[in-house]
């Protein structure tokens, strides 16, 4: 960021790619996306996700990032192969006390954890709910949450029925793929 001529500015990094969920819709008309493709693309958010995690001040405190809002619209695979974890927009920091209404539900309610959903005190385990849930999609092809509006999705979030098995939509899902995602 900076100032030009008394104008300030943002620049930020172009992404020549496509979004995850664009990807997840386009390998259901043809299959679901290969294994391989799954690992590199989950691997390179969780590790994006553990650099934000324990990102720390100069003093070397914990700054207790917390994306809330990891989904396929906020994952970019550039045509080159990088992926790339965007908007921590509503990024929850223990030094940062804004936007933090109580009753307030930040992040897109079929990828947010149920302790965010139950607007609870959340930490780095609820992007790792959030990175589970994406994974399970991609290796299905479908969204786990599916429902017709956010009431109902807050209410199986929440709720006590089991959750839809990865081996029902995508059967050639590899056994150690399902041991991270399934129970």
């Amino acid at each position: 960021f900076g100032e030009e001529q008394g104008s300030y500015y943002l620049a930020m990094e172009w992404v020549d790619g496509v979004a995850l969920g664009k990807l997840i819709r386009r390998a259901r008309e043809q299959g679901n996306l290969p294994p391989e493709v799954v690992v590199k693309i989950i691997s390179r958010i969780a590790e994006a996700l553990h650099h934000a995690h324990m990102a720390t001040d100069d003093d070397g405190s914990s700054l207790g990032i917390v994306h809330r809002d990891v989904s396929p619209q906020n994952i970019m695979v550039s045509y080159d192969g990088a992926v790339k974890l965007l908007d921590f927009g509503i990024a929850k920091a223990a030094t940062r006390r804004a936007n933090t209404d109580s009753g307030i539900i930040k992040g897109k309610f079929g990828y947010i954890a149920p302790e965010q959903a139950k607007n609870g005190d959340i930490n780095a385990r609820a992007d790792l709910w959030s990175v589970g849930v994406v994974l399970w999609e991609m290796l299905t092809s479908r969204r786990l949450f599916p429902l017709r509006n956010d009431v109902a999705t807050l209410h199986a979030l929440v709720g006590t029925d089991p959750l839809r098995q990865v081996t029902d939509y995508g059967p050639d899902a590899p056994p150690g793929l399902l041991a991270v995602v399934e129970p």
